[in-house]
């Protein structure tokens, strides 16, 4: 048997159902704009290509392009509102901080490039959610210096003889990471 339902929870039902569907809808019509931005691309390219640009083939490009953007960052705002109403954005931020903190543990661990990585993905605040890059943000501060020795025996190998043969000046201690 189902559980009772209250009026307040299949409220709550029918309104993320509607919200779904209006994000399916609107997703469709997002791919739609998108598609028509990549022909109108196309046919700009095509005519690049064959040394007939055109103003009107240039124009209908940019205008497809923006109204695709536009529409996905409209979408993408409703999107957020309606994670917001429902509570799925807090349950999302409790993954992301778990999920981070776990990401953050791995490039400390396997150091290296991981660290590396870690402090490109920190700083993709436009990409990433907020949780992941304040978290990562640690990884500027978290660096092992490889030794001087290390640093000169590797130059060395690779290119023949020591910095200082090199280069005009070589700071044995690291200035940046």
């Amino acid at each position: 048997p189902k559980p009772p339902t209250t009026s307040s929870s299949r409220a709550k039902r029918s309104l993320i159902a509607a919200e779904k569907a209006e994000f399916l809808d609107g997703d469709a019509a997002h791919w739609e704009l998108q598609v028509a931005s990549g022909k109108a691309e196309r046919l700009r390219a095509d005519a690049v290509r064959r040394g007939e640009p055109s103003a009107v083939l240039e124009e209908e490009a940019r205008r497809t392009r923006e109204e695709a953007a536009a529409y996905g960052e409209a979408l993408a705002g409703r999107r957020l509102e309606a994670g917001q109403r429902s509570g799925r954005a807090a349950a999302w931020d409790e993954v992301h901080e778990r999920n981070a903190a776990r990401l953050l543990a791995l490039c400390i661990a396997n150091g290296g490039v991981y660290v590396k990585l870690g402090q490109h993905a920190a700083q993709l605040d436009y990409l990433l959610p907020p949780q992941y890059t304040r978290t990562l943000h640690q990884l500027f501060e978290h660096n092992r210096a490889s030794s001087y020795e290390d640093v000169s025996r590797v130059i060395e190998e690779e290119l023949g003889a020591p910095p200082e043969a090199l280069f005009g000046s070589f700071e044995r201690a690291p200035i940046a990471s």
